[in-house]
């Protein structure tokens, strides 16, 4: 059996976790937890400037919007679901929307309104 190798994008470094932003094995595309960098932008700023974010790691490997499988959003206050949810909605258009799961919950960038992670074929 033949090791099939792995892609890492982006590792981030202390004082944080350490991760890769997004590991590619196998054709399939893992986008860790994305968060915004300007946090001081509203829940619809943060969800756009996330979203931005996922298009771009999408489009490094090979894929898209319309490869995404399962998406989990994580909101600081999920009285601002409506606000993250109409972005989303704009984002993911009149095409198949993928799985989606979305848990209100502390994050850990304290002023981060939402955090995004995603898993996509790569075609």
């Amino acid at each position: 059996m033949s090791e099939r190798p792995f892609t890492r994008l982006d590792p981030s470094g202390p004082p944080g976790p350490i991760t890769s932003r997004c590991v590619v094995h196998d054709r399939i595309a893992y986008i860790g937890g994305l968060v915004a960098a300007d946090l001081s932008a509203d829940t619809a700023g943060q969800t756009r400037e996330v979203l931005e974010r996922v298009d771009a790691y999408l489009r490094r490997v090979g894929s898209d919007r319309d490869h995404i499988l399962t998406v989990q959003v994580w909101l600081a206050d999920m009285r601002r679901f409506a606000e993250m949810n109409e972005v989303w909605n704009a984002w993911v258009g009149d095409g198949p929307p993928p799985a989606r799961a979305c848990v209100g919950g502390e994050l850990f960038r304290r002023d981060a309104a939402v955090e995004i992670m995603v898993t996509a074929a790569v075609p």
